[in-house]
């Protein structure tokens, strides 16, 4: 039972676990549970407003990495420890909640206790006893959140504590709320979400991780209420990798991959053969240039092309080479290539560009120099020159209501912290958007406090505003930026966050899609000037490569970055603008649309970043996010190219061109089933049941559904099974009755014999249900059942 300002409810167990989503998921539907007596009674009772089921989660998803890492610290990324020396804050007095899989709060790092007096003051455990007592669990009672479980995906809530607020002196990490955990939805409507909300109208920070590999519109809920800060994740310039190091280039590292048959490489001197100022392909045309070099019992310097691997390492091994060592000369990899070298296991490895370049230029200087290579006999920690990178597992906005998601991003890829005792020591390197959160976590309390320290009252908001406002915006080798939807206002700040004299709100801006109201097209923006001096400002925008969502054909594609339209943006009354000493200056930000045979992707998200600039240096003194969509998401087809169609039970993958015979006297019968992929998320989908004659007779059973998320490329297709049920009479069912029509008293119809075809609906992006046109609709082959 909850009974609070926030949520009132209660959570009940039935003998089945009904689920009202159980027709529509990508796994087959078991329809023993769709009429429990308790919910036909429950969705009637006066005080039930709503009815959702229990969903069991996975745990926080993560990359695990159990080697016994000792990485550096890299406080010009992070900025924690110049805000430890330089402001004297140290997160005193700051409560952060973590809502994840318990901690180990015996570890040094972590305070050694629990309760009074120790840095983890407060804790429950929200784990009931029999589900202890079901894995031989020590019972602690439910106010002790000490993490018991063991194995190589344990211990992801004291990890992610020690980012947040562990600290040994021989281990630095960073220094209220914080809310781990995340199922990816996306609609604004679902309950967490809400809840969510009302925390942080409460005054409570929410920062939640954004994982999930889905493409557009696949953010997490909590993270996709409006005032919860989404955190999207970056990579560390750190990592693991198998190194070389030259005698030419004394104490440094460089790293190397094995080809994909070589399990070692030796150590030796390096020989090439010098063709056109560079080293040779080491293909059969430079054999006899080759035949002038001493090969024999050296490593082979070459480039990748112009023949296979196994060429070249048919080449070195006939001049007597003990391993071949190659490069990529293509500058715009920035890659480590692996070679498939099949069941050879000649020791084959690959260097990076940049490596290899550094290379050739010392031997275009010292020709007759010997280089020797020796391979470090244990993986080295490497920073990289590159741009920081966004993981691979952080997902992409908006929100299904065109928000601007995720609203910055954190360090989350290869990320060194706490672990329980017993599970590698104490300290492991993992990668997760869990990972970046509690980095913004610890940021925010930092924040707090110095607020606090100088005594200003701030608000929430104020702090989520300024945290996007000095965020670094991440670029690629050319030096675009990132698209906000990946990387929000980028990287965190704390020291910019805290001293600049510049704050702007709003933080970011959505201009929605095309068909939106004019109102969504033009943003005021308020820019205070909190110095004693009076500033002046020029104001820029700065574009960022656009985001297909589909194809041309309307059909499902990975998110691919396309430098496609261009989009104006027009300031007023300028795009130069003078402000006061401690004074507030107004500028109007308006999105020019450009006409519709201009775009060239449909429904194409553009984005980029309103710079605002210093004049006289022109540098950026704060970055406002924007994107918006080409096209009028009402007018987006919901169906992937191809979907719906109908199959059976038993070949999904099937689709079916003649008439389905369901003979409902079998004990197991065959089921007819629609097979259905999503391009956009669906605010509504029904399944209505027509007779012989096409006109409507029904819902299928349960055939109802509210924001039914979109599939992805990798995600496993929409199965709806028809049992031969159906709703009667049928009653034009809007939102508010939905449940009725799910667990209520509603008459069921079994099918009789004749012919039946099902028809299945699907509301449109902020369409209206009362209005035909913003449903798409498909009717199924003919269904003929045999009762």
């Amino acid at each position: 039972m909850f009974r609070s300002s926030l949520f009132n409810g209660m959570s009940i167990k039935l003998k089945y676990s009904p689920d009202n989503r159980l027709n529509l998921t990508k796994k087959y539907y078991d329809g023993h549970t769709e009429n429990h007596p308790v919910l036909k009674r429950l969705v009637k009772h006066p005080s039930v407003v709503k009815l959702y089921p229990v969903y069991k989660l996975l745990r926080p998803q993560w990359e695990s990495d159990t080697t016994n890492y000792t990485f550096p610290y890299s406080n010009s990324i992070s900025q924690i420890f110049d805000a430890h020396s330089q402001l004297g804050i140290t997160w005193k007095n700051i409560l952060i909640g973590v809502l994840d899989s318990g901690i180990d709060y015996n570890h040094p790092a972590l305070g050694g206790g629990f309760g009074r007096g120790y840095k983890i003051r407060y804790g429950a455990n929200l784990v009931p006893e029999e589900e202890d007592e079901k894995y031989s669990v020590e019972l602690r009672g439910d106010s002790d959140p000490y993490d018991p479980c063991t194995g190589n995906d344990a211990g992801h809530g004291t990890h992610v504590s020690g980012i947040i607020a562990g600290f040994d002196p021989e281990k630095v990490n960073t220094r209220p709320s914080y809310i781990n955990l995340g199922i990816a939805d996306g609609w604004s409507e679902n309950a967490m979400a809400v809840v969510a909300e009302r925390l942080a109208r409460k005054g409570v920070i929410g920062v939640a991780g954004n994982q999930g590999v889905d493409g557009p519109f696949s953010l997490n809920t909590p993270g996709i209420a409006k005032n919860v800060i989404s955190v999207a994740s970056i990579e560390s310039p750190y990592y693991p990798a198998n190194a070389f190091s030259f005698n030419v280039f004394p104490n440094e590292q460089f790293p190397y991959t094995f080809s994909s048959s070589t399990l070692s490489f030796p150590n030796g001197t390096l020989v090439y053969a010098w063709v056109n100022n560079s080293v040779s392909f080491a293909c059969h045309s430079d054999s006899e240039k080759l035949s002038f070099y001493f090969v024999k019992g050296k490593i082979l310097f070459v480039k990748r092309g112009e023949c296979q691997f196994l060429e070249k390492i048919k080449n070195a091994k006939s001049l007597g080479a003990i391993g071949l060592l190659f490069y990529d000369p293509d500058p715009s990899n920035h890659l480590v290539i692996v070679a498939k070298t099949d069941d050879d296991m000649f020791p084959c490895a690959g260097i990076a560009y940049n490596s290899a370049i550094r290379l050739i230029n010392y031997i275009k200087n010292h020709r007759y120099e010997s280089i020797q290579i020796l391979s470090a006999e244990e993986e080295a920690i490497l920073t990289t020159n590159l741009n920081m990178e966004i993981s691979s597992f952080s997902s992409i906005g908006p929100t299904y209501e065109l928000e601007l998601k995720p609203t910055v991003a954190g360090i989350g890829g290869s990320v060194y912290s706490t672990m329980p005792l017993h599970i590698n020591n104490g300290w492991a390197v993992k990668s997760g958007t869990s990972m970046a959160s509690p980095q913004v976590s610890g940021t925010v309390a930092l924040m707090l406090e110095y607020y606090r320290k100088m005594g200003r009252n701030v608000t929430f908001a104020y702090i989520a505003e300024q945290l996007q406002n000095q965020s670094k915006v991440l670029v690629d080798a050319l030096g675009k930026p990132r698209h906000p939807l990946i990387q929000g206002a980028g990287l965190i700040q704390v020291i910019e966050a805290l001293k600049e004299k510049i704050h702007v709100s709003p933080a970011h801006i959505s201009f929605n899609d095309t068909s939106s109201s004019s109102n969504y097209k033009t943003a005021t923006i308020h820019i205070t000037n909190l110095s004693e001096e009076t500033v002046y400002l020029s104001i820029k925008n700065i574009q960022s490569y656009s985001i297909q969502t589909c194809t041309m054909n309307a059909k499902l594609t990975s998110p691919t970055a396309n430098n496609t339209t261009h989009m104006n943006i027009e300031f007023y009354p300028s795009e130069f603008i003078t402000i006061l000493p401690t004074s507030t200056g107004v500028m109007n930000a308006s999105i020019v649309i450009p006409r519709l045979n201009q775009y060239m992707f449909p429904y194409e998200m553009y984005g980029g970043y309103i710079s605002i600039r210093d004049y006289v240096s022109d540098k950026a003194l704060t970055n406002v996010p924007y994107f918006g969509i080409l096209g009028e998401m009402k007018d987006a087809p919901l169906f992937d190219e191809g979907y719906p169609y109908l199959a059976s039970y038993r070949n999904t993958t099937k689709k079916l061109k003649q008439p389905f015979i369901f003979n409902l006297k079998e004990k197991q019968a065959n089921m007819p089933v629609i097979v259905l992929r999503l391009l956009f998320g669906a605010v509504r989908l029904e399944v209505k049941v027509l007779g012989g004659d096409g006109k409507a007779i029904g819902y299928m059973s349960r055939g109802i559904w509210r924001y039914t998320p979109k599939n992805s490329l990798k995600a496993p297709k929409y199965i709806i099974p028809w049992n031969g049920i159906y709703i009667s009479p049928l009653d034009e069912v809007r939102s508010v009755d939905m449940d009725e029509v799910l667990f209520g008293n509603k008459k069921e119809v079994k099918a009789e014999n004749g012919t039946f075809y099902l028809l299945l609906r699907a509301l449109k992006h902020f369409g209206n249900p009362e209005d035909k046109n913003d449903w798409e609709e498909w009717k199924s082959i003919a269904i003929v059942v045999q009762n």
